[in-house]
């Protein structure tokens, strides 16, 4: 199959980001100020997205947002929007994740109040643009950290 067909096979497992597949635990995490308007790039630009939400260990919303490129899924994750603080809220455009799409997985306990101000910062002083992201985490799957191979 070679490494082309690869990430052929795991980019049509994602289908149109309706459905989890459990290769979109292949990731780049990356942080965002502002998941929504990030969301909003991406589908304007003809992307489809998964958009999820977390609880954060410090008792805030995170929003997940996950587009596939290039065989692989890249997340955008920052802190919800307001609405998105009781899950249930019938504006919040994000979805938490189910039990069969692994929550615990996708946890992102980082301080996304530090990543914030130092994305702020280079803002303020033109060294990243505005809505910039900073590289978080990349994630791959495996069925076990047991197994011996």
């Amino acid at each position: 199959m070679g490494a082309d067909g690869w990430m052929d096979w795991q980019h049509e497992s994602y289908g149109n980001m309706e459905k989890f597949s459990s290769f979109m635990h292949n990731k780049f995490v990356l942080f965002t100020s502002d998941t929504t308007s990030k969301a909003r790039e991406l589908t304007g630009d003809g992307h489809d997205t998964l958009m999820r939400l977390s609880s954060h260990k410090d008792g805030y919303m995170v929003a997940h947002v996950s587009v596939p490129m290039v065989g692989y899924i890249w997340e955008f994750v920052g802190v919800a929007p307001p609405e998105c603080d009781d899950p249930s809220h019938g504006e919040c455009m994000y979805t938490p994740w189910s039990a069969e799409e692994c929550p615990a997985a996708h946890a992102f306990d980082a301080n996304l109040t530090a990543i914030s101000a130092q994305i702020s910062n280079g803002v303020v002083h033109k060294l990243m643009p505005a809505n910039g992201t900073m590289w978080v985490s990349t994630h791959i799957a495996t069925s076990s950290l047991d197994r011996e191979f």
